[in-house]
């Protein structure tokens, strides 16, 4: 008799543990519905095929990862110089868009404001800015060995900075917390590797309902189009 009292304690306490489980589990990772298949279709016309995320390959202090970005709104992209940003899913973000097919030549090119990336100087230090596309041998880029690398200077790596990420103006503005670091060419070093490594991304891979602007979950009904 007074084993089975013990068999039956232990069991129970074998439930109570399992279930405490289950809740914590349950906690740290809210069930959130899968994207419908409506809205799949509308991003799939948004981004198309050859839409990739340059990606820093590191989460480096953002658990969302950055993607070179433009930053701020600008009339003429011309001459402005690129940072990275918070990846942006589930919002608009065409100003983070480049095309895959074009990387094979070499180009950091962006379809929706037809400009090319290239370096202000070929020296470490050097910020990079968005320019007409020329074909010019310091608009080319190597794409090597996950790192980003000048043609003409292959011991210069596309490198974010050092200095931890700061609010932008909309991270400020909303409970989106976004965040952007500065971006330079560095001297490639495999100390610094995560901050010099990058991937191409495809946007939208894995998107779960997003999160609007003011930090509330996104209802898939207000992003479907009646239509």
């Amino acid at each position: 008799m007074r084993d089975n009292r013990f068999r039956v304690l232990d069991y129970l306490a074998v439930f109570l543990i399992a279930a405490a489980a289950s809740i914590c589990a349950a906690q740290e990772e809210p069930d959130q519905e899968p994207m419908p298949a409506e809205m799949q279709a509308r991003w799939a016309v948004t981004d198309g095929p050859d839409d990739v995320y340059i990606r820093v390959s590191e989460q480096l202090d953002e658990w969302r990862y950055y993607c070179l970005d433009i930053p701020g709104n600008n009339d003429d992209f011309v001459g402005v110089q690129l940072n990275v940003h918070t990846c942006k899913e589930g919002m608009a973000h065409r100003d983070t868009i480049f095309s895959n097919d074009r990387t094979a030549s070499g180009d950091i090119y962006m379809p929706d404001y037809d400009l090319c990336v290239e370096p202000v100087a070929q020296e470490a230090g050097s910020p990079i800015q968005l320019a007409n596309c020329t074909g010019d041998l310091r608009q080319k880029w190597d794409f090597g060995s996950n790192n980003i690398s000048p043609l003409v200077n292959s011991g210069l790596c596309l490198t974010v900075s050092s200095v931890g990420g700061e609010l932008t103006s909309g991270g400020l503005a909303y409970p989106t917390g976004y965040m952007s670091r500065e971006i330079s060419l560095q001297s490639c070093n495999d100390e610094i590797a995560d901050r010099q490594q990058w991937l191409k991304a495809k946007p939208m891979l894995d998107l779960k309902a997003p999160f609007l602007p003011d930090g509330s979950p996104a209802d898939w009904r207000d992003w479907i189009s009646p239509n």
